[in-house]
């Protein structure tokens, strides 16, 4: 039995196969979701009508002959021949199966549902029909609500399409490096006046571009107070080379090389924060490194033979960690579990401090206005039965009124 590695970020199911078949097993936040298709057929209808992958849920004693308990929820799923992926498909490709995904919604919006995603991995190919793959996609339409899919189909279907069509620019390599599509805002910005005189690209290019500046929500006193663990951590030791994850402008990262840390390497996902960094420090700083990171789609091996570039992490030697307002944008932005954050972290370095922000925090809120509250085990408990599982604390400060603590840990 060998689970989709793939398939982490649903806290509704997970994929796993065994003897070439492939099945779905469904998790408690997805029990719901079965109870509801069961009661329109939706399965069934959804698979007759071409537009999901053909499915069935397995007998008690299929489940058992498993290894799971009878209790369960297991589906099996029609196996596609062979799993590609949108930065392999051509133009007509991409574009089919976007209309797919479009047309499945419609469909399903007749029903009284809706896809509550819109990743174009999960459409699969056979042969040149595109199908749809994921059941724990759909949900109950509730009148009135918003198509939360509608941000992630623009990345993943219309701005490719869009990049190709108006700009002649292929988006295969670009979609590569980034897992996720292509962003609006970089798509805005190639597009010429003229180019937005399309309505279509008007309203889900233009108007849905958005512009973010880094803010926090922290009180001066409570700024001053992190300021201080900080330093603590770094004079009480001698590390030769810090990674500073999430590290903004550097202004942690400049508490670490002003004291006591030899090098500092620090990375981000926002390209203006790392280009402000590299400014800020280039004049007179010369062990203070700043990089553009995605934590979910890090450098990988590529080039030749796959050994040409080395991976994040076949280059990562930090002897200390700063993860400081980080862990929750993997797991309830990117939908990461938990322990597996914990686990990467604590693995960068044997020594280190881990912020945790508590769901009631204001920005974890904004978070989940749009995909409701999907994680139940994302609480202080447990986030420290993780750091526990493989390292030991050393110690817990609380540095906001909303709850927020750093943990220092050791290995």
């Amino acid at each position: 039995m060998i689970f989709d590695e793939a398939s982490f970020r649903d806290p509704a199911g997970k994929v796993f196969y065994d003897s070439n078949k492939v099945y779905r097993i469904v998790k408690q936040a997805g029990k719901d979701r079965i109870d509801f298709l069961n009661s329109k057929d939706l399965i069934n209808k959804s698979s007759q009508n071409d537009f999901l992958i053909e499915s069935r849920s397995l007998s008690d004693k299929e489940i058992k002959d498993l290894g799971f308990n009878k209790e369960e929820i297991i589906f099996e799923h029609k196996k596609v021949p062979y799993v590609s992926y949108p930065y392999e498909w051509s133009f007509s490709q991409l574009k089919a199966a976007a209309l797919h995904h479009l047309d499945f919604n419609l469909f399903l919006l007749n029903q009284g549902a809706t896809l509550i995603d819109a990743s174009a991995y999960n459409i699969q190919f056979i042969g040149s029909k595109p199908i749809f793959i994921d059941l724990l996609s759909i949900k109950e339409y509730i009148d009135g609500e918003y198509w939360y899919g509608h941000k992630q189909f623009c990345e993943n279907f219309l701005n490719p399409l869009v990049l190709t069509s108006k700009k002649g620019v292929q988006f295969n390599n670009w979609f590569k490096g980034n897992l996720e599509g292509i962003p609006t805002n970089d798509l805005n910005n190639l597009l010429s006046f003229l180019d937005k005189f399309s309505y279509n690209i008007f309203v889900h290019v233009y108007l849905l571009n958005e512009n973010y500046s880094v803010t926090n929500t922290y009180e001066k006193s409570e700024e001053n107070e992190k300021v201080k663990i900080v330093k603590k951590f770094i004079n009480q030791n001698n590390f030769n080379k810090i990674i500073d994850l999430g590290c903004n402008d550097g202004f942690y990262s400049k508490i670490a090389v002003n004291d006591n840390a030899n090098f500092v390497v620090g990375f981000d996902y926002d390209p203006i924060s790392i280009d402000r960094a590299f400014n800020d420090f280039k004049k007179n700083q010369t062990n203070f490194l700043p990089l553009i990171f995605d934590a979910t789609n890090p450098s990988s091996n590529i080039g030749w033979n796959e050994n040409e570039r080395k991976s994040f992490n076949n280059r990562a030697d930090f002897d200390a960690l700063l993860a400081l307002a980080f862990e929750h944008h993997l797991v309830i932005a990117k939908n990461i579990p938990l322990l597996d954050v914990i686990n990467w972290l604590t693995s960068l370095a044997p020594k280190g401090l881990i912020e945790f922000v508590p769901k009631n925090d204001e920005t974890i809120q904004k978070m989940i206005k749009f995909k409701g509250d999907i994680f139940p085990d994302y609480n202080e408990s447990n986030f420290r039965n993780c750091i526990e599982k493989k390292a030991k604390i050393l110690s817990i400060n609380q540095i906001t009124s909303s709850g927020r603590k750093i943990y220092q840990y050791e290995k």
